[in-house]
């Protein structure tokens, strides 16, 4: 129970989970209720309780409703009377999440601000390949903040629909690819290895070896750092056998412009924004699309390139979002510079001025100091 609070979307007004290998996302999750009353009746759990009351206590009930029964499927006959079976006196407390939490038996990680709608959460899908219902995506991340996925998995659509096979490509993962390849595994026991994780107070990171994932490729290392509660800072670096590279990028508010001369790119939801910014050791080109299904938009697609043909790649991505409607508050703001051995993010918003450094070749940490008056301070330092 645990693991499906901290996999719950934060951005979806039903009940619904971040949408990763084969979980449709739209075909819902109405016949939870019971499964939510038995962990709280017979396990006393606290967190199912309150899931219940979220998104089933004051659901309308009328007759024909599927809360009475569902030809096509005789297990979602009883969901009304399980209800009235298992039913838990009481109305539980709002649950408390851990800011950070690394499931270690699967190798996901979660970050997050809180478990309220319009929360920060992000993802890291680390852990072994398994195959079966999975998808070829070991490595990417889904990022949802105040009401928006911003960084997104299109999840899969209807199995009837032959495209359906299209959603299990690591093209439509936000990931690196060679010529739209999928991951084909050096060593799916160990897809991904993940160098370092840790959780502070100012910043989390994750620092993680996605070779494994690529034969390829002879070097994919990905760092994350989430500079607690305002951004996120994704760094990569790859090497492969040949060039043909892409830094596939998903979400679903729509990309709405892009100036790689800046390295600014702007993505508008309907309740909050992001600044995109891109940073690179080489000039870039980009391409734009979408996914959708029966007419309807599941994300808009970003692909990266170089512009000239290269074996190598270093991209560094820094994610700001921020919402919408905040009065006066003016937008946070984003300048990108290159130096000679470093990717520079300068970042100002109501928390005052970051600098972000993220180094090329062999001093390829990151790190990031806040301007306080005539001073500065460290707020993280990878190589420390």
């Amino acid at each position: 129970m645990d693991y499906l609070m901290h996999l719950r979307s934060l951005t979806r007004e039903k009940l619904s989970f971040l949408p990763l290998s084969d979980n449709i996302e739209g075909v819902g999750y109405n016949f939870m209720n019971s499964s939510f009353m038995f962990f709280a009746k017979y396990y006393q759990n606290g967190n199912a309780l309150w899931l219940w009351h979220e998104y089933f206590s004051r659901r309308p009930n009328i007759p024909g409703s599927t809360f009475f029964g569902k030809r096509m499927a005789g297990a979602c006959s009883l969901s009304g009377l399980m209800d009235f079976v298992l039913f838990v006196e009481g109305t539980p407390p709002t649950p408390q999440l851990l800011p950070a939490k690394h499931f270690e038996d699967c190798g996901r990680i979660i970050l997050r601000t809180g478990c309220q709608h319009g929360d920060l959460l992000f993802h890291f899908e680390g852990g072994p390949q398994t195959f079966e219902h999975t998808h070829s995506d070991k490595g990417e991340f889904i990022m949802e903040a105040y009401g928006e996925r911003f960084a997104a998995d299109p999840g899969v659509i209807k199995y009837q629909d032959p495209a359906c096979n299209n959603y299990k490509r690591t093209p439509y993962h936000n990931l690196v690819t060679l010529k739209g390849q999928n991951q084909d595994y050096r060593d799916a026991e160990h897809a991904v290895v993940l160098s370092q994780v840790e959780f502070g107070e100012r910043a989390d990171y994750i620092d993680a070896d996605l070779r494994n994932s690529y034969k390829a490729f002879t070097k994919y290392r990905r760092q994350i750092v989430f500079v607690r509660p305002n951004y996120f800072v994704i760094l990569d670096e790859v090497q492969s056998a040949e060039s043909g590279l892409e830094w596939n990028y998903h979400s679903c508010a729509p990309i709405t412009g892009i100036d790689l001369a800046t390295g600014l790119i702007r993505l508008q939801g309907a309740k909050a924004s992001m600044i995109l910014a891109i940073a690179s050791a080489q000039a870039l080109q980009a391409s734009t699309g979408n996914y959708a299904t029966e007419g309807v938009i599941l994300t808009h697609n970003l692909v990266l390139t170089p512009l000239q043909p290269s074996t190598s790649l270093q991209i560094a991505a820094l994610l700001l979002p921020f919402p919408m409607g905040e009065g006066s508050k003016p937008e946070p703001q984003v300048r990108v510079t290159k130096a000679a051995a470093a990717l520079i993010f300068t970042v100002t918003g109501q928390w005052g001025t970051d600098e972000v450094r993220c180094g090329l070749g062999d001093s390829s940490n990151v790190v990031i100091t806040r301007g306080l008056g005539a001073g500065k301070a460290s707020i993280f330092n990878s190589g420390s």
